[in-house]
């Protein structure tokens, strides 16, 4: 029985650092995101809603590249792969930020920023991480034993007579 819970508890804690580095990481690309659209926004004059969605897109990049190298690392399909994934979570995440942002903006009349926060987080935590933790980085051994499975951007990287070389996984 002891045994149990502490496995139990070891899965829990490797859960709970996988989160916070995810998290640590979306804080890198959120400094990125906000620091762009207030640029743009404020320094350059350019609409909220313009700059929300290249501070997004930078952020989004950012997010990427450190998800991939420093925290959910090497899944085994091939770079494209990931990437086409990590663009269909993206582009969903953008798409809430920026008319979430606009249109509460707008309903509410409070500042750009606090309700890009607010959305940020709601996004975030609903979207992007389930999204990246089970969808886009997910191993390719852990795809392996889906039942649902399939041949659906980049599940075909994989059979068991051939083997992905570590060069096919970083093209």
């Amino acid at each position: 029985m002891c045994g149990r819970h502490h496995s139990q508890f070891l899965k829990l804690r490797r859960e709970l650092l996988l989160f916070i580095k995810a998290e640590m990481s979306s804080v890198v690309a959120t400094a990125v995101d906000y620091g762009v659209t207030i640029l743009l926004t404020e320094g350059l004059g350019i609409y909220y809603a313009l700059s929300n969605l290249v501070g997004c897109v930078s952020g989004g990049v950012t997010n990427c590249c450190i998800n991939l190298k420093y925290v959910f690392g090497n899944s085994g399909r091939k770079k494209k792969y990931v990437a086409l994934r990590y663009l269909c979570v993206w582009a969903l995440s953008i798409l809430l930020n920026s008319t979430g942002t606009w249109l509460f903006t707008e309903l509410s009349g409070f500042n750009y920023i606090i309700v890009k926060m607010i959305v940020g987080v709601a996004v975030g935590i609903i979207v992007n991480y389930p999204g990246q933790k089970l969808w886009v980085f997910r191993k390719v051994s852990d795809a392996r034993a889906d039942v649902a499975g399939g041949a659906w951007l980049g599940d075909d990287t994989f059979s068991d007579e051939q083997p992905i070389s570590n060069k096919e996984i970083n093209e």
